[in-house]
């Protein structure tokens, strides 16, 4: 995870880099504004919350 617009970077594997609003939202398991986010592991992160979400309801 990179943010666009503060100073950080965590993580390894595909990047994922946005607004740290959106990571932290990411991070915290709630719904990002998947548009607002870019990089290899973004449909890979989009899956996993959706596949987290219909096991949680």
């Amino acid at each position: 995870m990179s943010a666009t617009d503060v100073q950080y970077n965590q993580g390894t594997g595909e990047e994922i880099s946005g607004p740290i609003a959106e990571l932290v939202m990411l991070r915290a398991g709630r719904a990002p504004r998947w548009d607002q986010l870019e990089g290899a592991g973004v449909e890979l992160a989009r899956q996993m919350w959706l596949k987290r979400q219909r096991h949680s309801a």
